[in-house]
């Protein structure tokens, strides 16, 4: 038996980073990643990228797996922002006091971008611990249910729609932890007639489930945080496959 966090991640935007999370096309991708979903965790600890060991050690001791509850729509949002240049030694701390700023006024310039977002999605995140996090998954329950900084689903402009309902579960896989929470939330977090006709899981190594190397596909994902202060990450494998309604099924029966 291990213990899990389960939580849901719902709003009315979602934007995960994916390689093209800057320039001039930022694209989402489909799901959340290790990156988001521990990152937002980090913020409900209050762990700021002042501290990149904290961050490290919380990144590296996770492993997640995600279920699609609805993927939602892709929305395409065309930005024009101004922009000042830098200035050495001169730290800004709001948006308006660097764009007042005398030189920056003189020498503000307009990028383009185009911004991709999930319209309406709902994920369910399972995290579970391998290795010493700095934190266990009931502090992590705590935080989210009382977080010390804000929370987004992926970028500053996408706040939760919905409360994440965060849940620690003892149980003896990824699977048997989401029947649990069902049991516990039934259908508050997904939207009625978006129910996907598959379960879909995209889950790290030690989801304990039988049988899913036969009939999963291995992804090599680019989202595990290597160095905080340089925004550097590292690959991870990720299963995707579909759950089996027996599967499911068992998972509601209780000792």
């Amino acid at each position: 038996m291990r213990e899990y966090l389960v939580f849901t991640l719902r709003g009315p935007m979602q934007s995960w980073g994916t390689a093209s999370a800057v320039g001039e096309v930022r694209a989402t991708a489909g799901r959340p990643g290790r990156s988001g979903v521990m990152g937002l965790v980090a913020a409900a600890l209050g762990i700021r990228r002042d501290r990149p060991e904290a961050l490290e050690k919380l990144h590296g001791a996770a492993r997640i797996a995600i279920r699609a509850d609805s993927f939602g729509e892709r929305m395409l949002d065309y930005h024009t922002i101004q922009t000042p240049p830098s200035v050495r030694n001169v730290t800004y701390y709001t948006r308006r006091d660097e764009l007042m700023n005398k030189v920056c006024k003189d020498q503000l310039s307009t990028i383009l971008s185009r911004r991709e977002y999930l319209a309406d999605a709902a994920f369910t995140v399972c995290v579970w611990l391998e290795g010493d996090a700095g934190y266990g998954t009931e502090d992590m329950r705590e935080a989210l249910l009382r977080p010390k900084l804000t929370l987004y689903l992926g970028r500053k402009s996408c706040p939760p729609g919905f409360p994440l309902l965060p849940e620690t579960l003892r149980a003896a896989n990824v699977a048997e932890a989401l029947g649990q929470y069902d049991s516990l939330h039934g259908e508050q977090f997904v939207a009625k007639g978006k129910r996907l006709a598959q379960t879909q899981l995209w889950s790290d190594a030690g989801h304990d489930i039988p049988g899913v190397e036969e009939r999963s596909t291995l992804y090599s994902v680019r989202d595990v945080l290597t160095n905080s202060s340089k925004r550097q990450f590292g690959i991870r494998q990720e299963r995707h496959f579909i759950l089996q309604p027996q599967q499911k099924e068992a998972d509601h029966v209780h000792e």
